[in-house]
């Protein structure tokens, strides 16, 4: 038989668990409505949805151009990489072998891996490219060029094929992005730095973010804390400026 003093606490963790449920039900519902009420974020969404729909149910096998690369030459990679041996091409670097290899593995076919992350990587491109654009200008200018992006036939044509050219370009964005951002902390810079790295070892082109990246910082005097020894490099990045 349990004791009082077990039952007691029992039926504590049960009222702590039955408490805690709306709490999070209503961070859930919160967080939400906020994420629905930016139109960057539905139009990234839908697009993001139908795109994914289409590399599910289409095209189960690749063709001509930018697919061959995939066939002959990332998919060997990553298949070598998900065998837990590192292979790197001349012509590209490694990431994105590996990323494919991972979601070749969980998915079981790495042709649709490739169109996934590509589907996906172009709704990440929507949302960041619109929301530098707002940044920079307004929303009605951040709208219009997402809106625009999506419509651009080219993006859409790599949108929907299996190579690192959306991919590449997501990450790409995603570093202009932090770099360009109102809150310069030295944290932010620093994952820049990283996601650039990232983009470099996707395609050796990234390396253009470097000077690109010294331009960025040459003109905001408020970056040039971020070599001193009083840094705050471990600086939390509050929610609120993301």
């Amino acid at each position: 038989m349990p004791s009082a003093s077990g039952k007691r606490v029992s039926s504590n963790l049960m009222s702590s668990q039955r408490s805690s449920a709306p709490f999070f039900a209503n961070a859930v519902a919160m967080r939400l409505r906020r994420f629905s009420k930016d139109p960057l974020n539905v139009v990234a969404l839908l697009a993001g949805v139908v795109w994914v729909a289409v590399a599910v149910f289409g095209r189960p096998i690749g063709d001509y151009g930018v697919e061959t690369d995939f066939y002959g030459d990332i998919v060997p990679a990553a298949r070598e990489w998900a065998r837990g041996h590192a292979v790197v091409s001349g012509f590209r670097g490694p990431f994105h072998p590996i990323v494919i290899g991972m979601l070749g593995t969980l998915v079981g076919d790495f042709f649709l891996a490739g169109k996934l992350l590509s589907a996906v990587s172009a709704a990440a491109v929507l949302r960041l490219a619109g929301g530098l654009l707002r940044r920079l200008w307004n929303p009605t200018v951040g709208l219009c060029g997402a809106l625009f992006l999506s419509a651009n036939a080219q993006f859409a044509l790599y949108t929907l094929r299996a190579c690192t050219d959306l991919f590449f370009l997501a990450l790409f964005v995603g570093v202009l992005s932090l770099l360009l951002h109102e809150n310069t902390r030295a944290r932010r810079w620093a994952l820049a730095g990283g996601v650039a790295g990232l983009a470099w070892l996707t395609r050796y082109n990234g390396l253009a973010l470097l000077p690109g990246a010294a331009i960025i910082a040459s003109t905001r005097k408020s970056c040039q804390g971020f070599f001193s020894p009083t840094s705050r490099l471990l600086d939390p990045i509050p929610i609120s400026g993301t």
